[in-house]
Order: structure tokens, then C-alpha cells, then sequence
């Protein structure tokens, strides 16, 4: 067996689990603006904390801005969650059927929390990204942008 066909399974499972997160874009879009959110609150406080300073700064604020877009588009990749299919599989016993399947078992785990991972980021990143990089500077306050 070639080493494209041995990972061909974990492919196949990567981009089944990955259609099955994209379905959830009402969930994804209010994690979005919920993200929206506490960016500009974030981005707020630390206007405040700088302004009111008397000493340098240990940043730029235009580097403290990116940082906390960059923060908040990619919150989904914390390993703050786990795969509660996964959790209930084990307290079940559902653990031993996929001791079946002729993959090894904690790759196929990873994949598909990776998946998991990168579909959540991705739906949640690229909003992020396009409005603060691109709309927030539209609407006049360059200073919030990515």
C-alpha cells in the first residue's frame, strides 16, 4: 500500500467532518459577532489603558490592535472545547466499534478534531478578518483596524 492510500481514509474523514461543522452557519455567524463584539470591547479598553498612560508603551497600539483581531478571528483553534461526540462514544462504550474500523484509532481522533478545529476557525476568521481589515476602515476609524 502506497502512502497516498493509507491516507486516504483520513482524508475522506477530514472532509466528511468538516461538511458536518459547515452546516452549524447560524451558530457560526452569532460566534462572529460575538467575537465582532469583544474585539471592539477589547480594542476599547486598551484605547483607554493608552491613552492614560505616562509612560512608552511596551507596544505600538496599531501592533495591539492586530493582535487582538488576530486574537479573536482564531479563538477557535484554543483547545478551550473537546468533541463531546467523541466524550459520549467513550462513556457509552461506542470506543469498541471504532476499534473495528481499519484505521488506527487516535489519528482517526485527530483528524477529525482537527476538522472540527479548522472548520470552526474558518467560519468565524474569515468574517473577522474581511471586517475588521476591510469595513472598519471603510467606515472611517483606521486607527480599530486589522
Amino acid at each position: 500500500m502506497s502512502f497516498v492510500q493509507a491516507l486516504r481514509p483520513y482524508g475522506v474523514v477530514f472532509g466528511a467532518r468538516y461538511r458536518v461543522i459547515l452546516q452549524y452557519r447560524a451558530a457560526a455567524l452569532a460566534g462572529a459577532v460575538t467575537q465582532f463584539f469583544w474585539g471592539f470591547i477589547r480594542v476599547m479598553v486598551f484605547y483607554a489603558f493608552y491613552g492614560s498612560t505616562r509612560t512608552e508603551p511596551p507596544m505600538a497600539m496599531a501592533d495591539v490592535v492586530t493582535y487582538v483581531w488576530l486574537g479573536q478571528a482564531l479563538l477557535g483553534l484554543q483547545p478551550w472545547n473537546h468533541d463531546l461526540e467523541l466524550e459520549a462514544r467513550i462513556r457509552d462504550g461506542g470506543v469498541a466499534y471504532e476499534l473495528l474500523r481499519p484505521v488506527d484509532l487516535y489519528a482517526y481522533w485527530f483528524v477529525r478534531t482537527v476538522a472540527r478545529r479548522t472548520a470552526t476557525a474558518s467560519l468565524r476568521a474569515i468574517p473577522i478578518v474581511v471586517v475588521a481589515g476591510f469595513a472598519v476602515p471603510w467606515l472611517g476609524v483606521e486607527g480599530w483596524a486589522l
